[in-house]
């Protein structure tokens, strides 16, 4: 299981929200699905498709800072996803109790879906190098996930 490498590609993700503050990736909630390696007449080839559930937390306000959280879920978070970034979805959802208790406005509600899709863009490079990483591990003959480290 890719826990460890899959927080620590995620650990530093945050986008500004145009009402003040930001929205930062609070970790990863859960992660399933598949990596594998396989040789393609005579060479190998490595892939992966995963299901992962970010949670996410911002602050709205200003003197008066209000926490709300929730949750970003890349269903199709594959090999194939990350070579087109319009390809990555990515499913913003907002933990409705807290929404309510911070008496979030429409503006603010609309601010935090306006920055999820802001961060497609670094979730989107964060697969590339995971990517990255595992044909490197392939290319040295590793066939274990990455360690994260």
């Amino acid at each position: 299981m890719l826990t460890n490498p899959a927080q620590a590609l995620v650990a530093d993700l945050s986008v500004p929200l145009s009402v003040g503050g930001e929205l930062s990736v609070s970790g990863v909630s859960s992660i399933s699905g598949d990596a594998t390696v396989m040789t393609v007449r005579g060479r190998p080839r490595h892939g992966f498709d995963f299901t992962l559930t970010l949670g996410w937390r911002a602050w709205l306000g200003g003197d008066e800072a209000r926490e709300v959280k929730g949750s970003l879920q890349l269903p199709d978070a594959s090999r194939d996803a990350c070579q087109e970034e319009s390809e990555l979805e990515v499913e913003f959802k907002p933990d409705s109790k807290t929404i309510k208790k911070a008496n979030a406005t429409l503006k603010e509600e609309a601010a935090l879906a306006e920055a999820a899709k802001a961060l497609r863009k670094p979730l989107f490079a964060a697969l590339r190098q995971l990517d990255a990483d595992m044909l490197a591990r392939m290319e040295q003959g590793q066939t274990a996930a990455p360690s994260g480290s």
